[in-house]
Parts: C-alpha cells; sequence; structure tokens
C-alpha cells in the first residue's frame, strides 16, 4: 500500500471519483455547483421578485416564431430550447448568455444576483440584460435602439465594463438566418447601458466564421487604449480590433486549425466528431514592453499555442504570407485533452482549461515546462461537471466554469426533470494547492 502511494505522489497523478479535486497531494474535497437548473426560466428586472415568473412554457413546448409588423419577431418561450453558455462574475452580478439557436430563446444576455440569499439557487429565474428591450428579436433594426441577436460569451475589463460579440445570427436548425452583421457590444456596467458597438467588417469574416468569445487587453491607466482579440472558430483566424482607433484587422495561420486526429470526442458514451478551429484565447500579465502573451488552442485538437500581442496589435503583421516564429507551439497537452475555453490567473501564473472529452477543469502553471507531468487534472465530475463550456475569472481570485451538457442536447436530449446546467466557482489558490500548478 505504501508503494502505491508513493507511485502516485511522484507522478502527481491519481485515480478521479465522481466530484471531486485531485492532482499531487491535495486533499480531496468534495466540490458543490453555485448555482443549477433543470430548465431555464425568466423574470422581470426587479432584482427582489424573483418569483415573479413572466415567461410560461407554451403547451407540448412547441412553437415558431412569427414576425410582426412593428419589425419585432414573436419568439415565442420554448423552456427546452434555453441552453446557457456563458458564466461571468462581476460584482453582485453573474451574466449567463443564450445564444439563439434555437426558437424559442427570449433573451440572449441575462444575469442573477451573486450574493442573494435565496430559499434554494436551484432554478433560479434569469433577468435579461440591460433590460429586456434590448434582448428582443427583431427582423429589422429600430433607429435608436441597439438589439442584442445572439451572444456566445462575455469578458468584463477592469473599466467595468462587459465585452461580447453579438454574431447576430439566428443558428436555428435548416433555417439559419443572418439578422444583422456581427459587432462587438460594450456595456457600461456601472450604468446598465451599451456604450459602444462595432460592425465588423466583411474583410474580417468568411462566410462561415463563428465568433464565440472574446479577450479583452486593456493598457494600465487608459480605458480608451483597449484591443479584442476574437478567435474565429470556423473561419480559422484571430479577428483584432482596435478601439482607439475603431478598426480591425485578421491573423490565419495553420495553428488556428483542427488537429486532422483531434476531432473525435466521446462524452459519456456519446461519440461525435467536431471540426473546431481556434476556440479561445487567454491573456499573459503585461511584459515589461507592454505586451502579453496570448495562449490559444483550437477545440478539435490536444495542442497548446502562444503569440505575442506585439505581433497581433500590429496590422501590417496580419499582412505577412510567412511569421516566422510569431506563432508558438508550446506542446501537445496528451490524449483526450480537447479544450474548450481557458483562463489565465494573473495572481498564480496558472492557465485553466476545461477538459471537453474528460468532463474535467485542468491547469498549467506558465512558470513550469510545458510537460506532462506538469497539466494537472483538478476537478472532474462524470455526472455533474458534463461539457464544460465556458470558464472566466473575476479578479478576486475565483474562477467560473458554466457545464451545460451540450452535446447531449444537440445530438440526443435532455431530460427536464433532472439537473442540466450548472455554474461552478473555484477558489484559485484553494484549487491548486499542494498540485504541480502551485
Amino acid at each position: 500500500m505504501k508503494l502505491i502511494y508513493l507511485v502516485l505522489l511522484l507522478c502527481q497523478v491519481c485515480y478521479i471519483q465522481s466530484g471531486t479535486v485531485y492532482g499531487g497531494t491535495n486533499n480531496i474535497k468534495t466540490r458543490e455547483p453555485l448555482f443549477a437548473w433543470r430548465q431555464i426560466d425568466f423574470t422581470d428586472d426587479n432584482e427582489l421578485n424573483e418569483e415573479n415568473i413572466y415567461f410560461e412554457p407554451p403547451p407540448n413546448q412547441i412553437r415558431s416564431a412569427n414576425s410582426n409588423n412593428n419589425g419585432g419577431v414573436h419568439d415565442d418561450y420554448i423552456q427546452y430550447n434555453n441552453v446557457p453558455m456563458g458564466a461571468t462574475r462581476w460584482q453582485g452580478k453573474i451574466f449567463v448568455t443564450l445564444p439563439r439557436r434555437r426558437t424559442g430563446v427570449p433573451a440572449t444576455l441575462t444575469y442573477i444576483v451573486a450574493n442573494k440569499t435565496r430559499r434554494s439557487n436551484i432554478d433560479v429565474p434569469l433577468i435579461p440584460y440591460p433590460d429586456l428591450e434590448v434582448n428582443r428579436l427583431r427582423t429589422r433594426p429600430v433607429k435608436g435602439l441597439t438589439s442584442l441577436v445572439s451572444v456566445y460569451r462575455t469578458t468584463a475589463d477592469e473599466c467595468d465594463r462587459l465585452w461580447m460579440v453579438d454574431t447576430g445570427l439566428l443558428e436555428y436548425p435548416d433555417n439559419r438566418q443572418q439578422v444583422q452583421q456581427p459587432a462587438i457590444v460594450v456595456i457600461d456596467l456601472n450604468r446598465n447601458r451599451i456604450i459602444h458597438r462595432y460592425e465588423l467588417p466583411d474583410n474580417v469574416l468568411t462566410n462561415s466564421s463563428t465568433l464565440a468569445s472574446i479577450a479583452v487587453d486593456v493598457r494600465p491607466g487608459s480605458c480608451e487604449d483597449t484591443f479584442a482579440y476574437i478567435p474565429d472558430v470556423s473561419g480559422n483566424a484571430i479577428i483584432v480590433y482596435n478601439l482607439r482607433e475603431r478598426r480591425s484587422w485578421k491573423f490565419t495561420h495553420n495553428s488556428f486549425h483542427q488537429d486532422p486526429i483531434g476531432g473525435e470526442f466521446n462524452l459519456n458514451g456519446l461519440e461525435f466528431e467536431w471540426d473546431d478551429g481556434i476556440f479561445s484565447i487567454a491573456l499573459g500579465p503585461i511584459d515589461r514592453y507592454g505586451y502579453r502573451t496570448a495562449y490559444y488552442h483550437a477545440m478539435a485538437s490536444t495542442h497548446q499555442f502562444s503569440v505575442s500581442t506585439r505581433v497581433l496589435r500590429n496590422q501590417t503583421n496580419s499582412e505577412r504570407s510567412f511569421h516566422g516564429n510569431d506563432f508558438v507551439h508550446l506542446g501537445d497537452k496528451g490524449e483526450r485533452q480537447q479544450t474548450s475555453s481557458s483562463v489565465f490567473d494573473l495572481d498564480t501564473g496558472v492557465l485553466f482549461y476545461d477538459l471537453v472529452n474528460n468532463n474535467a477543469l485542468g491547469c498549467w502553471n506558465t512558470r513550469k515546462p510545458f510537460s506532462s507531468q506538469n497539466h494537472v487534472v483538478l476537478f472532474q465530475d462524470n455526472e455533474r461537471f458534463i461539457y464544460p463550456s465556458d470558464i472566466t475569472d473575476d479578479r478576486e481570485g475565483n474562477i467560473w466554469v458554466m457545464t451545460n451538457t451540450m452535446p447531449f442536447f444537440n445530438y440526443r436530449s435532455l431530460n427536464p426533470q433532472e439537473i442540466n446546467f450548472r455554474i461552478w466557482a473555484f477558489n484559485v489558490r484553494e484549487l491548486v494547492s499542494n498540485t504541480n500548478c502551485a
């Protein structure tokens, strides 16, 4: 028995039990999600009245979207079709996104109050943000009103702004509709209002562009001096946006594509193939020259790459056909280590990432070599941590993860009587203590 323990300790790997944290000599700690939903309900903008659910699911959950005469779309609420994708915490709010991939989604950007005392944190109704009117689905623009069509994930920056890409696309099966041009949208979180919208020009997009996340790079002391980096999952590109100059350009590179043998997934016996390219960008600390390292990966791959924002911020570099050593291959995380979202913790230097093929959360301390022993699975739960779709930090030493069982929604079905969607919160230092990520 002592020999077995010694081997496990040296390898920094041990068998994962359901709902446990592990890695190295870390004591096993049971984890519970902070919020959980069987199905999604909505309430009005009165934070004190979460019992006032005003969207009632129609009989048999079957309705269709019908245009009205005011430029709006009467998209009936179909409870089953509302699948949350992203989670971002800012102060007392947790923002939850619901991209419009099916009919019947009344709001694509919502929030819940994080620190409110409730009888239960199960099936807490979502509040449209900044209000329902902005989230209302329309077939044509309304003068003086910025509407949100479909948002996958959000990012809160140090200037108290919430960034997102509105794809403008209704991804209804067999009936995709580009309602408006894809755009970067920025909301002032202190005033709860949209303060900036930039439509992405056609020359940075393709017919198949999929814009599912955004990384934000703010120069210290100057909120206007901000760059945003958008991975184009299907277009295999990084779109760069200069806020001060209101300009954008894109980079293409072979490392943005899927790995030919990395697209096979098996989630609890559900087998499928995806070809998603560059999926997530996580930004490291500012170096002495004022730039950051951007860590990125394709979803259908187990490889990790990086590039300096010094390269990305220079539009001239995007016009080169050969990039030399600009884009760096860091290594291969290993078999079944396909990753959706990732986030960099500036305090510890740890890169956290969602392991979709393992129902797990992993990490690598970037101050250590990129090697198998330095990649740690911190948490795994094969029953409750199914398909981690987003991971963000709150600048207070915590990371937040959304798990949403989406592949089962896509290829099989969800049981409305069971918990399907969860938001998890982890304290960074507690999570990595006594592991090779510490």
